[in-house]
């Protein structure tokens, strides 16, 4: 084509947005249990002060409740939980990284040693284990104090309390009830780096969550490039605002050309914008009038 296109650049990369990224904050459902697979416990919905959530029951043995489809890298997680004041009988907190119901990352509370008076066991809080390597007993053994830590603030032992973890990298981190300083950090004890994430309770031990959500680092997508299971139509309803109302309008173009007066129009191939494929009439009615001018 020998005209010289006028001013301004189709950055069909820059509008490329997945669906993921409008959902970028993900709060799955804990009680949609289809979304989930649940491993030696039953899952029962409850509905308390912290809002809905879900119970796992007590049994012998560990077990999670892991989000179907997930992929989680680096990001937050953030949650809130509710163990009991039962002596070894409350072990919970969040699996990360998982990649069979045998092997993955966790952080967990031990909240009947919350407020014990025994200055010991108060060092014997939150905890990490990478399992099947590394569990708790092989890293005190081996690392004293070094995988489990003290919690500040400290909690009630039989209330909700707030957890947010930070994972980059093989770097954890675990802040309590929204605290400055982390009251665990720790690096990871293998090499994997992405993987399911979920629910996790220990050995003889119930457990309560609500108001779970993970945030992907920015370019670390969870579900893929699709958005939480059952939210679909809400997120296929932003990109059709987003299309009609927003990077397709004339006006959009018209911007486009006073903020980049020297730039040419161009298509960047392979970068495949759902809407080029749905609609491309709607693309060239856009765009044919902004050429003629």
């Amino acid at each position: 084509m020998s005209r010289r296109f006028k001013t301004y650049i189709l950055a069909i990369a820059a509008a490329y947005t997945p669906a993921a990224a409008f959902c970028q904050k993900v709060a799955p459902d804990l009680q949609a249990l289809k979304n989930w697979t649940v491993t030696n416990r039953s899952a029962e919905p409850i509905t308390e002060a912290q809002g809905k959530g879900i119970h796992l029951n007590e049994m012998p043995g560990d077990g999670l409740m892991i989000l179907k489809d997930a992929d989680f890298a680096d990001g937050t997680i953030e949650l809130d939980i509710k163990g009991s004041n039962k002596f070894q009988q409350s072990f919970v907190g969040v699996a990360f990284h998982v990649q069979n119901p045998a092997t993955f990352d966790a952080v967990y509370f031990r909240p009947f040693n919350f407020k014990s008076d025994d200055p010991v066991r108060r060092t014997h809080t939150v905890q990490y284990i990478s399992m099947p390597d590394n569990d708790w007993e092989k890293l005190r053994n081996q690392f004293p104090g070094k995988y489990e830590q003290p919690v500040n603030p400290v909690p009630d032992a039989d209330e909700w309390f707030h957890v947010r973890i930070l994972i980059k990298g093989r770097h954890v981190a675990v802040y309590v009830n929204n605290a400055q300083k982390p009251s665990l950090e720790v690096e990871k004890l293998n090499a994997t780096t992405h993987g399911g994430l979920g629910l996790w309770v220990g050995n003889n031990s119930a457990g309560s969550f609500a108001n779970l959500t993970f945030t992907p680092d920015k370019g670390k997508l969870a579900y893929g490039n699709n958005p939480e299971p059952g939210r679909w139509p809400e997120c296929l309803d932003m990109l059709s605002k987003l299309y009609n109302d927003g990077f397709l309008s004339t006006e959009t173009f018209s911007r486009g050309k006073n903020a980049i007066p020297n730039a040419q129009l161009a298509v960047i191939a392979g970068c495949n914008h759902v809407v080029f494929f749905c609609n491309f009439p709607a693309v060239w009615d856009t765009v044919e009038p902004f050429l003629s001018n």
